[in-house]
């Protein structure tokens, strides 16, 4: 799956993709911060041209009650899986990468091309609905650093993180593996990582 999505998001032959995406990206590691994430993997598109882009797309989906606004969606009610909670205004909302941007670079989308980064950053299914509170606790942290207060949810999280880490080929550290070794079979658990983290 991470062979055919990295053709599809940058239209790169199936050599380029071919376990040497960092050849064909012709990119360099970079130490990440905030002030470059836009430059490194975009920001939400609007892929079918409705005027709502991702973050409105997710939110519209995901609501349990009909939803107001149009380009911009302003209300509804959407259930925080992180803390269990639920909310009825969007700005008290933030759309969560369930793999920041951050530790995805840090584990290989250094490597990728601009049009992979803006792919994974904008993939639905490694995005939740969150409180900016809970949002703001996890930051960068790996689940080895921090689980969703929910303790109801951790296991689907732990399961979402590693299968999406290996959907993109993403690595995973010494410490991550371990703690993902706890809960996951070992075939199920992301790469572990065979060289120093780019960044760091």
């Amino acid at each position: 799956m991470h062979l055919l999505w990295c053709m599809m998001a940058a239209s790169l032959p199936f050599e380029a993709c071919d376990g040497n995406v960092a050849k064909a990206a012709n990119t360099s590691c970079r130490k990440y911060s905030e002030s470059i994430r836009k430059a490194l993997f975009g920001d939400w598109i609007d892929s079918d041209h409705d005027c709502r882009n991702t973050r409105a797309e997710i939110l519209a989906a995901r609501s349990q009650t009909a939803v107001t606004g149009t380009c911009t969606i302003k209300t509804g009610r959407w259930l925080d899986p992180y803390t269990g909670r639920t909310f009825d205004s969007a700005k008290a909302l933030e759309i969560d990468h369930l793999i920041p941007v951050a530790e995805a670079y840090r584990s290989g989308a250094w490597k990728w091309t601009q049009a992979q980064r803006v792919a994974f950053y904008n993939d639905t299914s490694l995005l939740v609905i969150a409180s900016a509170t809970a949002n703001a606790t996890k930051r960068d942290k790996d689940p080895s650093q921090w689980l969703p207060p929910d303790t109801t949810y951790s296991l689907e999280y732990i399961q979402r993180w590693a299968r999406g880490k290996r959907t993109y080929g993403l690595t995973a550290d010494a410490k991550e593996r371990a703690f993902l070794a706890k809960y996951l079979p070992i075939d199920s658990l992301p790469v572990a990582q065979d060289e120093k983290r780019c960044g760091l």
